[in-house]
């Protein structure tokens, strides 16, 4: 992720559709001295934070928006880009559950000759996510462990004029993952701007029962 995560400046700014448990991520990145907005459905509790951020010195804005609603989402990108002058480098969405695709339709949002890696970009977050990049001009490359499902994706992108390339990976593995790392360096000659790590687990058990290797997956 170089330059998303490489060289957070004063002038790049994020947006968060943010969430409670995404609390910790918007502080982060503000202190980080990136310019972030994030919204809510619940007004009273979007004030409380803004509160706290602006006694922090932290450069966050939010709105109150329910991003399940087409129109309020369609709302929230036009004050987006009035806000940032309608350059936006950063979209992230924190949501969980099913995803419901977002259009960027801010003007000059281009990723003409970036690289990006989506894991787990066959359905879901993922796919909408290998979209959005793929759509705004990057070549996009992403895994998933189900080969027919892949070969399927791939071919609807090509279709459509997309640079997406995928390869088959289970990513709970070290050795899958280490692969997948190989791929992607000779695929974009060592040049990757974009990491979205969409894939993940977790193990249900009692925090002290944890162990390092745990955090390691095999």
């Amino acid at each position: 992720m170089a330059e998303a995560a490489g060289t957070i400046g004063r002038h790049n700014r994020w947006s968060l559709e943010g969430s409670y448990h995404r609390l910790a991520v918007v502080e982060e990145l503000a202190e980080l001295e990136a310019s972030v907005h994030t919204c809510s459905r619940n007004e009273a509790e979007l004030n409380e934070c803004s509160c706290k951020w602006k006694i922090k010195g932290l450069k966050v804005i939010g709105s109150v928006c329910d991003v399940s609603s087409p129109s309020e989402r369609e709302k929230l990108m036009k004050k987006i880009s009035s806000l940032f002058d309608g350059k936006l480098n950063i979209l992230y969405l924190g949501r969980n559950g099913e995803w419901l695709k977002l259009q960027i339709t801010l003007a000059g949002t281009s990723l003409e000759g970036m690289t990006a890696v989506v894991t787990g970009g066959t359905k879901g977050i993922g796919h909408a996510v290998v979209e959005e990049l793929a759509e705004l001009g990057a070549s996009v490359h992403t895994c998933c462990r189900n080969e027919s499902e892949l070969n399927e994706c791939i071919r609807k992108w090509e279709v459509k004029g997309l640079k997406v390339t995928g390869s088959v990976c289970d990513l709970s593995f070290r050795s899958e993952r280490e692969k997948l790392i190989k791929q992607v360096s000779s695929l974009f000659s060592g040049k990757l701007n974009i990491l979205i790590n969409n894939v993940g687990t977790n193990m249900s058990k009692p925090t002290e029962e944890y162990k390092a290797e745990d955090f390691s997956l095999s």
